[in-house]
């Protein structure tokens, strides 16, 4: 039910609001607080009980919770729990512990203190196996390395409940930047691919807006599985020169709901329907921020604050000749519109005014064929409508992406496996600027990728990742081949060592293609990680060195090549702990990066604008199992820039950026329906960050770019009124 927080602002750009009054931001937290100490008639339940092995061993630091709440506790070193809950109402318990399955049963407290002898199965399959964690974070996955999921991304303080902006807190993606993008160890916001159920998404972000930095489309809920790349990434996937964020969507919904969402922002209302094997869900969102926007004041000058309306279906089957078919689809249609502020003429502001429509639509199937082979297969279609008006100069903007996939995976023993597939892209592009003295844009591209990886256990604690991708364009008119490798060596005490290596292509920017451009962009990747997981405490640290060639590079800013290089190294660190502190979860990263590039308008390699040297996160989560409340704070430091004129000489060098942001929420029940209360502030402190700064051509005046607000307000109440019909049938 937390997704409701996230629901209806995934379906806009962003969610800014400025608070002069810190008076009203205090009686806003001061309020969500007061609210944990009403519990209301509801009985105290506790819950207790211990945690062993299929051998009798007593099993500490197990994490035992509530489905859908934050009761729970971690087991002490007898293998105990307890915790209490405030509800009668039938739950599910649930245990995870690394290297066993997962554990849930359900139950009903009727007033009762209940108590429970757990036995966790080890999962033979992934018992103290290496596996390959070179440039790789993964969420969702019990068996491997999980380091962030769903919950983690919607309840990280400035997050929003956006997963790209929850992902900059990781090493090696920068923290701030006023362009839209995730940027990843010097590499442009492009070349970071984001994958959903197996295929390439076309715009993962809501529309740019001039020195505005737009958020991610997608609900963090949709999805079970994540995975984020840093670097070295698999063989199965393409087009990302730097890094790749890959989400597998779920399955079929717990239970029948009904959801009602009232937030500061706008409101929304959603439906689910489980049957026994199939789920159908809608949901319809309306967003905003024109009354906050009047009410607070901005950094930027608003005519018409973003506002829209949005929707979503999402079907899911289990067909009775076995596997899992998914379907999904979201529409999105929004405005807005502001006085921007020319550099060269300070007094002066022109009109800006975005339009967008967006459609996304995925089908998968999934299906074990024998015991040795299974297959997916996946389409997905989207359709981009951007219109845009500044000043005098309107353009319109089509942008269509058509794509399938099939993938064969086969066993190879109880841990190697090989897999094999191929996709198909078709793109269309078509920029349309409504003048006489620009060109159009038109652009139609055929893309085709196949590839071929396995791992080998060579034993339990050495495991070998051999891959081959290849890749073909009609509008390059080339292909290219791409080997990748891996390999992970895990030592007695649980410490691991991987090696990646890959080179990685990708197809230039869309407008030079049409100006005739017939060469692949090029990396290559050298990856050494050093990584320990135990006891809920993940320690990783990695060393890496990336390589570009052929960049595009425009000479006498008129003609462009693929001239250009670079390179990027640094250092990135992780930790995060789960366990020494009862009911607290931090994690902390920092990286640094040296990067250097000759591409673009550069005659020379520069530092690009996007990269600072130094990267700084702190996030930290505090749940509170005897009031349902939840708290977290979230620090983040990024040092300063280069900035570079219109000429490409550089310019001044940007302040540091700090930004501490604070969320709290509240779990209860209103109405008989599972609530929760939301409240949360960004950058608590008001830091004046500057994100850049704006040039006149001449380079003789400049404009300071701040971020659009000070501080960031949001206030919502999120109910789900649900019951439990999975052996009905549809």
């Amino acid at each position: 039910n937390i997704a409701r927080i996230v629901k209806c602002i995934s379906f806009y750009k962003f969610i800014f609001v400025k608070k002069n009054k810190m008076q009203k931001i205090y009686f806003i937290i001061v309020f969500i607080l007061c609210l944990t100490f009403n519990k209301g008639l509801e009985a105290q339940t506790l819950i207790s009980g211990t945690v062993k092995s299929s051998k009798g061993e007593l099993l500490a630091g197990a994490n035992v919770f509530i489905k859908g709440t934050y009761a729970g506790a971690n087991t002490d070193a007898n293998g105990k729990f307890s915790f209490t809950v405030n509800s009668n109402d039938s739950m599910v318990i649930m245990v995870s512990f690394i290297s066993y399955k997962p554990f849930e049963q359900k139950f009903k407290p009727e007033g009762k203190n209940y108590n429970i002898s757990i036995v966790l199965k080890e999962d033979v399959s992934q018992l103290d196996a290496v596996t390959i964690s070179a440039g790789y974070f993964e969420a969702g996955d019990e068996k491997k390395s999980t380091v962030l999921n769903s919950l983690d991304i919607v309840t990280t303080a400035g997050g929003a409940g956006d997963i790209y902006s929850v992902m900059r807190t990781l090493p090696g993606a920068s923290g701030m930047s006023s362009q839209t993008g995730l940027f990843v160890r010097g590499g442009e916001g492009r070349e970071t691919v984001t994958i959903i159920d197996g295929l390439r998404v076309a715009n993962p972000f809501y529309s740019n807006m001039p020195d505005i930095s737009s958020r991610g489309r997608f609900n963090p809920f949709l999805f079970q599985g994540t995975y984020f790349s840093s670097g070295g990434y698999s063989a199965e996937f393409g087009e990302g020169m730097s890094s790749a964020l890959v989400l597998n969507t779920i399955g079929l919904a717990e239970q029948t709901s009904t959801n009602i969402d009232l937030m500061s922002i706008g409101a929304g209302l959603g439906h689910t329907h489980r049957w026994k094997k199939t789920s159908l869900g809608g949901y319809f969102s309306y967003t905003n921020l024109s009354p906050y926007y009047q009410l607070f004041k901005q950094n930027i000058d608003w005519v018409e604050g973003p506002q829209g309306i949005g929707g979503s279906i999402i079907f899911r089957h289990q067909p009775k000749i076995g596997g899992m078919l998914k379907a999904y689809c979201e529409y999105s249609d929004g405005a807005s519109s502001f006085n921007y502020k020319l550099s060269d003429e300070p007094l002066i502001k022109q009109y800006y005014k975005g339009k967008n429509k967006n459609l996304f639509s995925n089908l998968s199937y999934t299906k074990e064929l024998n015991k040795k082979w299974n297959m997916f297969t996946s389409a997905s279609y989207s359709k981009n409508n951007d219109i845009t008006t500044f000043d005098t100069l309107s353009s319109e903007n089509f942008d269509n992406l058509l794509a399938g996939k099939i993938k064969f995976t086969r066993s190879l023993g109880k841990l190697s496996q090989l897999k094999i597939g191929t996709e198909y892209h078709n793109t269309y592009y078509n920029m349309d600027y409504k003048s006489s003295y620009i060109n159009d844009i038109v652009f139609n591209d055929n893309y085709t990728g196949s590839f071929a990886e396995s791992d080998i256990y060579l034993t339990k604690k050495l495991v070998m990742r051999l891959g081959v991708r290849a890749e073909s364009n009609t509008s390059i008119s080339n292909y290219n081949v791409m080997p990748r490798t891996s390999i992970a060596y895990k030592l007695n005490n649980g410490y691991q060592f991987s090696f990646a290596y890959g080179q990685y292509y990708q197809t230039p920017e869309l407008e030079y293609i049409n100006s005739g451009l017939k060469k692949y962009e090029k990396s290559s990747h050298y990856v050494l990680n050093f990584q320990r997981i135990e006891d809920d405490r993940t320690l990783r640290a990695e060393i890496y060195y990336k390589k570009y060639e052929k960049l595009l590079l425009i000479e006498n800013f008129q003609t462009p090549t693929t001239d250009g290089n670079g390179y990027a190294q640094g250092l990135d660190l992780f930790w995060r702990d789960k366990r020494s502190i009862p009911n607290v979860d931090y994690w902390i990263s920092y990286s640094f990066l040296d990067t250097k590039r000759k591409y673009k308008y550069f005659s020379t390699a520069v530092i690009p604008d996007y990269a600072p040297s130094h990267n700084f996160n702190f996030v930290f989560k505090q749940n509170i199992p005897s009031i349902n409340v939840g708290l977290g704070l979230s620090y983040v430091y990024s040092s300063s820039r280069y900035t570079y004129l219109p000429t490409g000489l550089q310019g001044d060098k940007t302040p540091d950026y700090h930004n501490i942001s604070f969320n709290a929420s509240y779990l209860t029940s209103l109405f008989g329906s599972f609530t929760v209360i939301v409240a949360s502030v960004g950058n608590v402190f008001g830091f004046d960050n500057v994100i850049s700064y704006r040039y006149s051509p001449d380079g003789s005046s400049k404009t300071v770019v701040k971020d659009p607000d000070k501080q960031f307000v949001f206030l919502g109440i999120f109910l789900s009124f649900g019951r439990d019909n999975t052996n009905d049938v549809l």
